[in-house]
């Protein structure tokens, strides 16, 4: 079966968990994942999903988080 297509909804969600490691982080990772937050609901308003999906998956990633 087919991956479906990331949707403004999974937006929402890879906002919260990045935020949720972040808020509590004071080193650069935390503050590079809130950058990245911006980056993702940017590109999530403009329709660019699987950038967006990229971005998220590797931010989480970086923070140590399951994406």
């Amino acid at each position: 079966m087919a991956q479906q297509a990331p949707m403004v909804s999974d937006c929402d969600k890879w906002i919260a968990k990045i935020n949720a490691e972040a808020g509590i982080r004071v080193d650069e990772a935390g503050w590079k994942a809130r950058q990245d937050v911006d980056e993702i609901y940017k590109m999530c308003k403009d329709g660019k999903m699987a950038e967006a999906q990229k971005t998220a998956t590797g931010t989480m990633t970086m923070l140590g988080i399951q994406p």
